[in-house]
């Protein structure tokens, strides 16, 4: 409308190709305008967007002429779906006007546009697209858009024989349906021009899937890193048993200690381990690192650190203190619980989360009299000292 302030838009090639425009370039002014009726279901932008289509298609077919005439002059072999193509990557387009209008018990969106074709990329896209189909391609989105025009129109007739109801409901969702159509319908041509017409935008695409794959695998290293954690410091219940006791008569100053030990892997690790699928997009039914979404690289790292894990038996002393009886250095309890020894199973089966062992140390008496406890963790080391670990069958 007269005084208001112009909207500048360009169809999505310009937005990739706009340069300073050569000396030696063409260029041609046509202006276009349409008119679109909105109906019952419709939004006020979608009727507007739908104004603006018809506007652009009514330019992009006196461009296709413009870019056909100058095609043949300079000698280019074009098919009348390339030179359409063409047509559409070189348009650029300004709305010069738009208003609304009540029209009888309808608001009908007008809009008048200014599209700009210069033939200084003619030549390039020319060479970009011939022989590749890029036109059937192209020609296709703009069938669908004529489909859609056609569907929506017959779609609002119908809801003009029809007061109220169900069957009302019905097309007026079916109307709805088309909006979000022609929105994906739009996307694809951004995408095909983007996709076509620019190495740019495929650099930076490849450049922003490499990105997004290394912040992928850090993510995904992150999870594996607070499940590992998770593990370590709340995964397994302990229990010991009595001990049993044996003292050799040959050798009275040491005392033989035997542990029954139970490890049974805690609803916490579990939780985890559900977390951890959740967050990686696997699998908790799975009982592998990659059925719960870990890449290979995340995987075996992660198995190399729960394997590098020693169980740790602990005697509580009568001063209260905390000191290290042995470890099993062997990690027969570690590879046991979580099944590593063939790197393959978390854990030996999810119906089994309990496991038992016979752990044995031989301790000066001067020590055991001062014994009031002792405890089972992993990676508490406080001893090189090395237990005799036996598996014990439930």
């Amino acid at each position: 409308m007269p005084g208001s302030p112009q909207l500048f838009l360009a169809l999505p090639l310009l937005l990739i190709l706009a340069a300073p425009i050569s000396v030696y370039a063409e260029t041609k002014v046509l202006t276009a305008e349409a008119t679109y009726t909105m109906g019952d279901g419709e939004t006020p932008s979608f009727a507007e967007a739908m104004a603006l289509q018809k506007a652009k298609q009514m330019a992009l077919e006196q461009a296709g002429t413009y870019v056909e005439s100058y095609t043949k002059v300079q000698n280019y072999t074009l098919t009348a779906d390339e030179i359409q193509t063409i047509a559409g990557g070189v348009l650029q387009v300004e709305v010069l006007d738009k208003k609304r209008e009540l029209i009888g018990d309808g608001l009908r969106h007008y809009v008048k546009i200014k599209a700009t074709v210069t033939t200084d990329k003619v030549q390039d896209l020319a060479q970009r697209i011939k022989g590749r189909k890029v036109g059937e391609e192209y020609k296709r989105l703009q069938e669908q858009y004529a489909q859609l025009l056609k569907e929506i129109e017959s779609l609002k007739q119908q809801a003009t024989k029809v007061s109220s109801g169900p069957e009302r409901s019905a097309v007026i969702d079916q109307i709805r349906e088309k909006e979000k159509v022609f929105t994906s319908v739009q996307r694809q041509e951004t995408e095909f021009f983007e996709r076509v017409f620019s190495g740019e935008t495929l650099v930076s695409k490849a450049l922003t899937q490499l990105a997004q794959k290394e912040k992928d695998e850090q993510r995904k290293k992150a999870v594996a890193t607070k499940l590992l954690q998770t593990i370590q410091e709340e995964g397994h219940i302990i229990t010991l048993g009595e001990p049993k006791t044996h003292v050799d008569p040959q050798y009275p100053d040491e005392i033989w200690f035997w542990f029954s030990v139970t490890v049974e892997i805690s609803p916490s690790a579990i939780s985890a381990l559900s977390q951890a699928a959740r967050e990686l997009g696997g699998d908790i039914d799975g009982t592998t690192d990659e059925s719960i979404g870990m890449d290979s690289k995340t995987a075996n790292q992660f198995r190399k650190d729960l394997a590098s894990w020693e169980f740790n038996l602990q005697w509580v002393l009568d001063n209260g203190k905390v000191a290290g009886a042995c470890r099993d250095e062997e990690r027969v309890i570690i590879r046991s619980i979580w099944n590593l020894n063939d790197y393959m199973h978390y854990m030996s089966s999810w119906g089994e989360r309990k496991k038992k062992f016979a752990v044995g140390i031989e301790v000066p008496t001067k020590l055991a009299k001062r014994i009031k406890a002792a405890r089972g963790k992993f990676n508490g080391a406080l001893t090189t000292e090395a237990c005799m670990v036996q598996f014990e069958k439930s």
